[in-house]
């Protein structure tokens, strides 16, 4: 935990905002004067990090238990603080819905003799409705030359996957808009399936990240994330598949369903008041998450992904700034919101964003603490003010 870097944050918000200020600035006073830094205490940090990343809560996955009862637990320790409730109705709560889709397991994919678990032995790219029963066809790695040998109407087309990465963008996103780009542009020449065997470059991506695929997708009630579709089903296969999904002469038989559901998250919002009459009015918001990824595939025997670092320390930082603010407030309001299911892509915050507990106009700042375990001892990043993040030159 960088509690150097948070203290230095911590001063710098306790001065006011350039581009709010109301007033000339006062005199400049001492660094004693004007910070909290005697408020934020390592023992309090350690304290903190280590209950909410125990085993106790399993990993705080967005929309389960154990995901309501650490918010709880972040609730009584504000409350002990001495913050105020300020989320829905008087509490420290905003609870809120998020939709899920998945591929129900009763869904079934063949390939020849190879009869396959969806998202286990074959990764479909994305949950869809779908019956599907052809033929399949390898076309190498799909050149104009591969494709020119081929008729793919009304056949499921199989590919090697291949290419160079976009300079600037991340393997994973290449991967990811090759599936997608290439599969869009063989069912518009006919085929009714897409079938990729990654190389090792993506086998990589498969080990680590397939699993997510699994789960299925996440969403705010009705986004776009969980809208289904029935079309033509892509498909990922492991390197291993090399050796057989080019044999010729073998069908492709997908009988895919989709499930869905919907499960409570919440955010949990709490207040300090400022200390001057005029600037009390307004805001500055920190702000984290607590979920993390809960109960998954066993690594080294040990199922519980206990997010320490993604994202209890974001939380234990936040205690100790509302703390540290508690004890010496500053002259505009702080509030405190720990957002839900931000691993399912952000949705307790865009919940928020939406539905802002104090008035959208009074926040003046948002400071958001995520992943503070391995920064610089020495340093700090604010994202926000460099490039290639600056939205604001006001916070620096």
């Amino acid at each position: 935990m960088n509690m150097k870097s948070t203290a230095y944050l911590l001063a710098a918000l306790s001065l006011p905002l350039a581009a709010h200020a109301q007033r000339p600035p006062a005199p400049a006073k001492t660094a004693a004067a004007t910070d909290n830094r005697a408020g934020i205490r390592e023992s309090d940090i350690k304290r903190d990090l280590y209950a909410l990343a125990a085993d106790y809560y399993r990993g705080r996955e967005a929309g389960t238990l154990d995901e309501l009862k650490a918010s709880a637990w972040l609730a009584e320790q504000a409350r002990a603080i001495g913050a105020q409730p300020a989320g829905d109705d008087g509490t420290y709560f905003q609870f809120f819905e998020i939709q899920r889709t998945r591929l129900a397991k009763a869904s079934q994919l063949s390939i020849g003799s190879h009869r396959l678990t969806p998202n286990h032995d074959a990764i479909v790219f994305a949950p869809l409705n779908a019956s599907v029963n052809a033929p399949m066809v390898w076309v190498g790695t799909g050149t104009a030359a591969d494709m020119a040998k081929v008729d793919v109407k009304g056949k499921v087309v199989a590919l090697q996957f291949s290419g160079e990465v976009t300079p600037g963008l991340s393997f994973r996103r290449f991967l990811v808009a090759t599936l997608r780009d290439r599969s869009a542009e063989l069912v518009k020449a006919g085929a009714v399936a897409v079938v990729f065997v990654g190389d090792t470059r993506a086998q990589a991506v498969y080990d680590h990240w397939g699993h997510t695929y699994e789960r299925g997708r996440y969403d705010l009630p009705g986004g776009p994330n969980v809208k289904v579709n029935s079309g033509a089903p892509t498909i990922w296969l492991p390197a291993t598949a090399a050796s057989w999904a080019q044999q010729p002469g073998q069908q492709f038989t997908a009988n895919l369903q989709v499930e869905s559901f919907r499960y409570p998250s919440v955010n949990v919002v709490a207040k300090i008041s400022g200390t001057d009459a005029q600037l009390k009015s307004q805001y500055v918001l920190f702000g984290t998450h607590q979920d993390h990824d809960g109960v998954r595939e066993a690594v080294a025997g040990d199922s519980i992904y206990n997010g320490a670092d993604d994202n209890a320390t974001g939380c234990s930082a936040v205690l100790a700034i509302m703390r540290a603010w508690q004890q010496k407030p500053g002259r505009r309001s702080a509030l405190f919101a720990f957002q839900g299911a931000e691993e399912r892509g952000l949705l307790g915050s865009r919940y928020y964003s939406m539905h802002p507990t104090v008035g959208e106009n009074k926040i003046v700042a948002v400071l958001n603490a995520e992943m503070m375990g391995r920064n610089s001892p020495d340093s700090a990043a604010l994202m926000g003010g460099q490039r290639p993040h600056r939205n604001s030159l006001d916070l620096v």
